[in-house]
């Protein structure tokens, strides 16, 4: 198939963008047991930025909050081998959307007060950072990190996680889901710093 410009890319006759049933092709399925959704030498496996591909990085995938799915937008790790000192893997998923059908998460907007829909991994990574300086306010000698996220990611799973939530491949979920952190759901988005400081008498504005 022609492209235009100089773009590089991969492609093989056995590929397909999309499932026989129509949706988008993701590198797993979610179902259990889990299985690959590839064949032949073209995959979505090892998706993900290089940048993550170290130890110091925590990778945080992005999942769907009615069902638990991964998003297919959402990189797959890679198994390297370990005389490459990396990582290559995700830790855990936060959620990046509210369903099929409403895309995005709530979140600060422009203004004091506002509250607008964002989507994407960046949406789930700044949930992981909200979680993780909650802890750090309730106890200031914890040290949150890519351990404390995969043990809070298993603990989710034994007590709490969501019945119909199923168990999603390790290489596109890590050590599993994690919910919106208690900060997100007891505030609310878009809650402007003043209404939350309740000094000036202001309220939740909306727009």
């Amino acid at each position: 198939m022609p492209q235009n410009a100089r773009r590089a890319y991969f492609d093989h006759r056995l590929y397909r963008d999309y499932l026989e049933s129509g949706h988008v092709r993701d590198s797993y399925s979610y179902c259990e047991p889990d299985k690959p959704l590839h064949n032949g030498p073209i995959s979505r496996v090892g998706t993900h930025n290089a940048l993550a591909s170290t130890p110091y990085v925590s990778m945080i995938g992005g999942y769907r909050n009615s069902d638990g799915r991964p998003a297919t937008y959402s990189a797959t790790g890679y198994h390297a081998p370990p005389a490459f000192n990396s990582q290559s893997d995700v830790d855990v998923i936060f959620p990046c959307d509210d369903s099929d059908t409403n895309s995005g998460i709530l979140g600060a907007g422009p203004r004091d007060g506002a509250a607008l829909a964002m989507n994407g991994t960046s949406v789930a990574t700044a949930l992981s950072s909200r979680m993780m300086i909650d802890c750090l306010l309730t106890d200031p000698d914890a040290e949150p990190g890519q351990p404390w996220l995969q043990t809070q990611a298993r603990n989710y799973a034994n007590e709490g996680r969501p019945e119909h939530y199923k168990h999603a491949a390790p290489l596109k979920a890590g050590a599993g889901h994690l919910p919106y952190p208690d900060s997100y759901r007891d505030v609310g988005a878009g809650v402007g710093m003043r209404a939350r400081r309740g000094r000036s008498g202001i309220t939740k504005l909306n727009f």
